[in-house]
């Protein structure tokens, strides 16, 4: 299992990633009681789901986990809803770029993105290194987020109700 900074970070900080090797798992922890976040790895081509819909309901294909816990790049996979406290784990079976996004937070370009390479090469007679299990992750600052999200409801809610006048 292998740890993560701060995954989820704002456009300004893309930099973000981890590269870790195929069969690794990667764990989302969301320490932060002050949040919501979802890990959601979307379908080549697929539209970014809304998180609110124009009824002001929450989307139930944003909010509800999907996939397994093994992720081979294909398929829809959704964390759910991360309450604070609760983590999210994938395991990553096949090599290649994987970019994720918090369907909560994708106004505000919350996204990071995970480096799959291939099995270490094994050395006959060299004994592997394991790497100690650490899970780790932080969110980005409350008050940035809380207000970026009163903005985004607040704007849905007058667009709504534009809508109905």
């Amino acid at each position: 299992m292998l740890g993560l900074g701060d995954q989820l970070k704002s456009n300004r900080q893309r930099n973000s990633g981890i590269m870790i090797h195929t069969g690794d798992k990667v764990v989302w922890n969301q320490f932060n009681y002050m949040e919501i976040h979802t890990v959601t790895f979307l379908i080549a081509g697929q539209p970014i789901p809304e998180f609110v819909l124009p009824d002001l309901s929450i989307n139930p294909i944003a909010s509800a986990p999907s996939g397994s816990g093994s992720y081979d790049g294909t398929g829809f996979y959704n964390s759910g809803v991360l309450q604070p406290g609760q983590n999210y784990s994938l395991t990553f079976t096949k090599p290649g770029t994987y970019d994720y996004k918090c369907l909560i937070h994708d106004e505000m370009k919350m996204v990071g993105e995970v480096v799959v390479l291939p099995p270490p090469v094994k050395t006959p007679g060299v004994s592997a290194v394991k790497t100690p299990d650490v899970s780790v992750v932080k969110t980005p600052d409350v008050s940035v987020l809380l207000v970026a999200t009163v903005i985004g409801i607040t704007a849905l809610f007058l667009r709504k109700r534009g809508k109905q006048d």
